[in-house]
C-alpha cells in the first residue's frame, strides 16, 4: 500500500515534551500514557552543553579580544535564549504513512527513520543534532529531531555563530523568487526520506488536488492545535520553574548575605578591639620611657656622687682607720659607704640596661602596632562601608529589624567577652612592667 512521507520543520525545540517529562506532557489527551516506555531516546544532548560543545571557543576568542568588560559575552546561551529572532535550538519532525496504514507497529518504517538520522549529519554538517526522539505513544510513529545551526565566517561579534539562514547557505541552499531557503531545504530532506523509504519496500505517493489541500490543511489545523497547547504548557512550567528558581536564588542570596553579614560584623569588632589595644600599649610605653629617664637621672646622680667622694682626701682624721688603694687613702667607714654606692650603681647600670633593652624592643613594636593600627583603619573604614551597604540591602528586602535584634545580642555577649580579656591582657602587662626597687 503506497504511504505518504511527512517532513515539517517547526519552530523551537521542546526537549521537555520530545523527552516526555511528566510535569510537561502527563496531562496532554493525544499521549496515550500507557505506551510511553515504547517511545526510544536515540541522541539526547541538554542544549546548554551543546552550545559550549560548539560556541566556547569562539566566544573565549571574542572576549579576548574585547578591553571594556561590559561588551564580553558572558553566556552565549542565554544571549541567544533571550533573542526574539532565534531560537536556542530548532525542531524537525519526519514520519512515514499515518494512523491508517503505519500506526504504532511498524518495524519497517522505523528502520527508514533510523537511517535517516544516521545520515543525517553528513548531509547537514552545519546543522549540530543534539536530540532525537522516537515517539510510539500516540497514533503513529514519528521521530523528533533537534538541531542547532553553525555559521562560519561573521565579521562582527563571533566568528562562529547561531544562524539558521547563513547555516542553509553555507549548505547550498539560498532563497529563489518565492521559495526560502527553509523550504529547498525541507524538499531535499522529504526527498532523501522518500528515496530510503522505497529502498526498503515502501511506495510513496504524493496526494493531489482538493484531498491533498484538504488533508494539509485539517494536518495544519491539528498541529497549529497541539503546538498552541505545548506552547502553554511549556509557559506554565517554564513560570513555575521561574518562578521556583527566582525563590531558590533569593533564599541562597540572603543566605550569603546572612554569613557576610556576620563575617563583616566579626571583623569590624576584631579591627575596634586591634585598635584599642594598641592605643593601651603605646600608653604603657609612654610610661616605662618615663621610668627610664628617671632610672637614667639617678644614676647619673650616683655616678656624680662617686666622682666627689673619690676626689676628697681623708688624710686629715688620722684617729680613724684608713684603707689605702694605690694613690688614695680612704677611712674604712667611708670606704664601706662608697662601696655600698658603687655596688647600688651597678646593680643600676644592669637594671638601666635591661631597660633600655625593653625599650628597644617596646619601640619595634610600637612601630609595628603603629603600621597594624593604620592597616585596621583602612580595614576598619573599608568594613563600614561595607556594613551600610549590607544594611541598605537588609533595609530594601525588610530584614534589617530582625538583624538588629539578632546581632545586637550577640554583640553585647562578644562585648563582655572582650573586655574581660582585655582587662586581663592589660593587669598582666603591668605587672611585667612595674617599678622596681634595687637592693641596698
Amino acid at each position: 500500500m503506497p504511504k505518504t512521507v511527512s517532513v515539517h520543520n517547526g519552530s523551537a525545540a521542546n526537549r521537555e515534551h520530545n523527552r516526555r517529562n511528566p510535569r510537561t506532557t502527563g496531562q496532554m489527551p493525544h499521549i496515550q500514557q500507557d505506551l510511553v516506555h515504547h517511545n526510544e531516546t536515540w541522541i539526547d544532548i541538554p542544549v546548554r552543553e551543546a552550545y559550549k560543545q560548539i560556541f566556547q571557543t569562539a566566544v573565549d576568542d571574542y572576549n579576548r579580544r574585547q578591553s571594556r568588560p561590559e561588551r564580553k559575552i558572558r553566556d552565549y546561551y542565554n544571549q541567544i535564549r533571550k533573542s526574539a529572532k532565534k531560537h536556542t535550538a530548532y525542531e524537525l519532525i519526519i514520519q512515514i504513512g499515518d494512523k491508517n496504514d503505519t500506526g504504532l507497529s511498524a518495524d519497517n518504517e522505523i528502520a527508514c527513520l533510523r537511517e535517516y538520522y544516521n545520515n543525517w549529519q553528513q548531509r547537514n554538517p552545519n546543522l549540530f543534532l543534539c536530540g532525537a526522539y522516537l515517539h510510539r505513544d500516540e497514533s503513529t510513529v514519528h521521530l523528533h529531531m533537534d538541531y542547532i545551526p553553525v555559521a562560519h565566517g561573521y565579521t562582527r561579534g563571533m566568528c562562529i555563530q547561531n544562524g539558521l539562514v547563513r547555516a542553509l547557505g553555507e549548505q547550498g541552499f539560498f532563497k529563489e523568487g518565492r521559495q526560502t531557503a527553509q523550504i529547498l531545504w525541507e524538499k531535499r530532506e522529504r526527498q532523501e526520506l522518500e528515496r530510503i523509504a522505497r529502498d526498503h519496500g515502501i511506495d510513496i505517493y504524493h496526494p493531489d488536488g482538493e484531498k491533498r489541500h484538504h488533508l494539509d490543511t485539517e494536518i495544519y489545523k491539528l498541529t497549529q492545535e497541539i503546538s498552541r497547547q505545548h506552547i502553554e504548557l511549556d509557559q506554565n512550567a517554564n513560570d513555575l520553574k521561574t518562578g521556583k528558581q527566582a525563590l531558590d536564588d533569593g533564599q541562597n542570596a540572603l543566605s550569603a548575605d546572612r554569613q557576610e553579614y556576620t563575617m563583616l560584623r566579626q571583623q569590624l569588632s576584631n579591627a575596634r578591639r586591634a585598635i584599642d589595644v594598641y592605643e593601651k600599649l603605646k600608653q604603657e610605653y609612654g610610661s616605662l620611657q618615663d621610668s627610664y629617664r628617671e632610672l637614667q637621672n639617678q644614676h647619673n646622680q650616683l655616678i656624680q656622687a662617686t666622682t666627689i667622694i673619690k676626689d676628697t682626701s681623708r688624710e686629715e682624721v688620722p684617729h680613724r682607720r684608713s684603707i689605702v688603694s694605690g694613690n688614695y687613702s680612704v677611712p674604712e667607714d667611708e670606704y664601706k659607704l662608697l662601696l655600698s654606692d658603687h655596688q647600688i650603681a651597678d646593680t643600676y647600670r644592669r637594671e638601666l640596661a635591661k631597660y633600655q633593652q625593653q625599650t628597644e624592643r617596646l619601640a619595634e613594636k610600637n612601630q609595628k602596632l603603629a603600621e597594624s593600627r593604620d592597616i585596621y583603619q583602612d580595614e576598619h573604614l573599608y568594613l563600614r562601608e561595607k556594613l551600610l551597604e549590607v544594611n541598605r540591602y537588609l533595609n530594601m528586602v525588610g530584614l534589617l529589624d530582625d538583624y538588629n535584634d539578632y546581632h545586637q545580642e550577640q554583640e553585647r555577649q562578644r562585648n563582655a567577652d572582650i573586655t574581660e580579656q582585655i582587662s586581663y591582657d592589660v593587669s598582666d602587662r603591668a605587672e611585667n612592667f612595674a617599678e622596681w626597687e634595687p637592693e641596698r
